[in-house]
């Protein structure tokens, strides 16, 4: 997906990347020179022309000496200037670099190319207020130019995170310049940061009308429409994007997505391969291929595309994060498992789903100390995780029954009994960059009292029940009753007790629910990654749904909570996760 970054012509590009000024960018303005103290001779203009070339092709030195003889022939030569802070920057030298644009500025204030790299200096130099101030100061005085209200757009939406500023600077382009294909784009993807998302669709649409050839503004449309769940409309746009350029992974990753969403899981699986042809040296492609095949359940095929995604990229922190996921799922390799999960701790620690991602390769292992850590972490980077909560609290409550199912021994010699604790189906943390599914092995916590005066025999008390076993089956009932539209099946689901969400009261959720249920056209109801924690008689799911009938969509994430009445467990609350 787009994270702001805005298109310029055929490039996605971000302005604030290092800033090294390009030969094409420097112009050789014999005019914003002083006339009155110099005239530019041949050699003089030849030996400036041979510094922006060197720039360009990245020879500092050659640059660097070219550009000093210009500087002692005419100090008022802002071009020569203007390099010289170039080679400063690249060079790490940024008070050297601020100085000699500085002069610049001053030896041709007018010029607005020269108070545009200057903002640009700023905002790579960390100082995005003094940048904002040098486009407004550049756009002042040349308001008809589009690339500085551009730059500043960038700006306010890369560094400030301000895309509703974006967005009023780039309104303001397209009021001026209607015409201008790049202006509406920008628009639209400044548009969608700020959450604005039917009017991105409007400018994407109208940059795609001004400029017919242009793929990226076809796949910016896609991935907006994506977005909104407009999958069928997305993929007319991403086959319009690949339609012009063939040589397009990000559209092909974009068409698998919108197929995988359509439910044409094979086209799609085909649409990533291809993409992971055209960029080899990418994980993305395999990653999302993976992560199309754990949904399918096909876990040895997801298993294996991981893997091809660390063949492309051998420290990719996400892919090892769900690949250690998934091994953790599959009960099997949980020592490969806790490496990877570390190593992705280690690359970017600041991730709190790969804290969780640890923390539970930590308690398949049977290590609970570490595993209550690594969620403690977790929730400290996101403390109103619900996820790494329960994570948590099912640690703490497997490692509280292993101490009071510890096993007496009297004689020396008598067997050690193994505590298993209660297994659990989990769901990949929510900032992982690809998710991953499964369910993790049953921790198995070896513990030994200390010998002591003890029975003859040694007792040992009896596992915890399996809560996947416990509420699985009913959980996958009311899922059944639900759509298949049996009302009355579905209601005997629910306790006496149930707390209707939205405060409603009982009788008015009942009546609620009978009506929708009993509206024409089948529905489909999908229950996908449950996570269940078991405490006396009380037990909680929670779980993603997919929700879809004939005339509504919709997914999330979804919390029941059971209570045991006598026998019979039924559904006390019911809500959002």
């Amino acid at each position: 997906m787009y994270s702001g970054r805005f298109i310029r012509g055929a490039f996605l590009v971000s302005c604030l990347s290092v800033w090294i000024v390009p030969a094409q960018a420097i112009p050789v303005d014999s005019q914003a020179e002083s006339p009155t103290t110099f005239t530019a001779t041949d050699a003089l203009q030849s030996k400036l022309l041979e510094g922006q070339e060197a720039l360009g092709a990245g020879q500092l030195d050659k640059a660097e000496k070219a550009f000093l003889e210009v500087n002692r022939l005419n100090p008022k030569s802002a071009d020569a200037l203007l390099g010289l802070a170039a080679i400063a920057q690249s060079q790490g030298k940024a008070e050297r670099a601020r100085d000699w644009m500085a002069n610049a500025v001053a030896a041709a204030p007018g010029r607005p190319e020269i108070l545009q790299a200057q903002a640009r200096l700023f905002a790579e130099q960390g100082n995005p207020a003094a940048a904002v101030d040098g486009y407004r100061r550049a756009i002042v005085t040349n308001p008809d130019n589009p690339r500085f209200r551009l730059d500043l757009a960038s700006l306010y939406l890369e560094r400030l995170n301000k895309p509703d500023d974006a967005v009023s600077v780039l309104r303001d382009l397209v009021k001026r310049q209607p015409g201008l294909a790049v202006a509406h784009l920008n628009l639209g993807l400044a548009c969608s940061a700020a959450g604005r998302h039917e009017e991105s669709v409007r400018a994407i649409t109208e940059a795609t009308r001004l400029d017919t050839t242009n793929p990226f503004a076809f796949h910016a449309l896609g991935l907006i429409l994506l977005k909104q769940g407009n999958a069928a409309s997305a993929l007319v746009a991403f086959d319009k994007a690949l339609a012009i350029r063939a040589v397009f992974p990000g559209a092909l990753i974009g068409r698998a997505d919108a197929l995988a969403m359509l439910g044409k899981v094979d086209k799609a699986l085909d649409a990533y391969r291809q993409a992971a042809l055209q960029a080899p040296r990418s994980a993305m492609p395999h990653a999302m291929r993976a992560q199309l095949l754990e949904r399918e359940k096909r876990l040895d095929d997801a298993e294996a595309a991981y893997r091809d995604a660390l063949a492309a990229e051998s420290n990719h922190a996400g892919v090892m994060n769900n690949l250690a996921y998934l091994l953790v799922g599959r009960k099997a390799k949980l020592d490969e498992a806790l490496s990877l999960a570390q190593r992705a701790v280690t690359a970017d620690p600041s991730k709190a789903g790969y804290l969780d991602t640890l923390g539970m390769a930590q308690m398949a292992r049977g290590d609970l100390p570490a595993a209550r850590k690594s969620f403690e972490r977790a929730l400290t980077l996101k403390p109103g995780n619900e996820k790494y909560r329960e994570h948590l609290a099912l640690a703490l409550a497997t490692a509280n029954e292993a101490s009071k199912s510890a096993v007496a021994v009297a004689p020396a010699s008598a067997p050690v009994a193994a505590v298993v604790a209660p297994a659990a189906i989990v769901t990949v943390p929510a900032a992982t960059t690809v998710k991953s599914v499964s369910a993790p092995p049953v921790p198995v916590v070896k513990t030994v009292a200390a010998a002591a005066p003890a029975p003859a025999s040694v007792q040992v008390k009896q596992p915890l029940e399996d809560p996947a076993k416990v509420i699985g089956p009913l959980l996958e009932a009311w899922r059944q009753a639900w759509e298949s539209k049996d009302v009355a099946r579905y209601l005997s689901f629910y306790s006496k007790d149930f707390v209707p969400p939205a405060r409603k009261s009982i009788a008015a959720w009942e009546a609620d629910r009978r009506a929708k249920l009993e509206k024409n056209g089948a529905i489909q109801v999908r229950v996908l990654n449950p996570f269940f924690v078991l405490s006396g008689n009380v037990a909680t799911v929670v779980f993603d749904q997919q929700y879809q009938s004939t005339t509504f969509s919709d997914a999330g994430g979804k919390r029941l909570e059971w209570i045991k009445e006598g026998s019979e467990w039924r559904i006390r609350r019911e809500g959002p996760r």
